[in-house]
């Protein structure tokens, strides 16, 4: 386990890194890279001091190379980073797991963007390895970015990290909000309604004590499709 400005820095089961920044009273979030991840709505393991726990995906930017995951605050307790900037020419620490080792290393971050990710280009990080791809990019004052890929440009050595600012905005659960909006569109409500009452109806015949669904109830009863985090 590694921490930085009070971020949490932890290892992905599929040999990446992510960054926990944040929690609330339920939930703390991280970023990681999107390429280390599946699609929004799937899960991904993490590792903390030894023990795997679940994290949901909630959001993924292909073209920046982020994504953003969720857990359980039980399993990395609370958390608290701010989030820092730079300026071109500040120095960043790099924060991860190449190769599932432990590994800090810190650089110069220059005007470079690599290609169409919007990534830029932080020169002199010797030691940059595969596996430290999702870890933290860290100002001194607090949380800058996170470490997409390892780079060589014109005989210099560095990595390529995208900025986080925008994909925190999306903390919400855009896949979830997705299917409901889905179901918003499909069904009207009068239908809705009836789908939810026979449900119930036909509930009553395989759990005890069941009892009928009205529209005042089916409003809980798509609550309780909601996905697991």
């Amino acid at each position: 386990m590694l921490t930085s400005l009070g971020a949490l820095v932890l290892l992905l089961s599929q040999g990446c890194s992510c960054v926990f920044y944040g929690s609330d009273e339920s939930y703390s979030y991280a970023v990681t890279a999107a390429h280390c991840v599946g699609e929004e709505g799937g899960t991904v393991n993490c590792v903390n001091e030894g023990k795997v726990f679940g994290c949901r995906i909630l959001s993924v930017d292909r073209r920046r190379d982020l994504a953003l995951l969720k857990a359980f605050v039980s399993s990395t307790g609370p958390i608290h980073c701010p989030f820092g900037d730079c300026s071109i020419g500040c120095r960043l620490v790099l924060v991860g797991y190449p190769g599932g080792v432990k590994h800090l290393t810190s650089g110069i971050l220059t005007e470079r963007k690599l290609g169409g990710t919007e990534s830029h280009f932080v020169s002199g990080t010797e030691g940059v390895r595969g596996g430290i791809s999702g870890g933290g990019v860290f100002s001194d004052n607090g949380l800058v970015g996170v470490v997409t890929h390892s780079a060589v440009i014109d005989g210099q050595t560095g990595a390529g990290c995208s900025i986080v600012d925008r994909i925190v905005d999306r903390q919400g659960d855009r896949a979830y909000n997705r299917a409901e909006a889905s179901l918003e569109e499909t069904f009207t409500p009068k239908l809705r309604d009836l789908i939810v009452m026979v449900l119930g109806w036909l509930a009553r015949f395989w759990v005890p004590g069941a009892s009928m669904m009205t529209s005042a109830s089916h409003k809980a009863v798509l609550d309780g499709l909601k996905p697991k985090p």
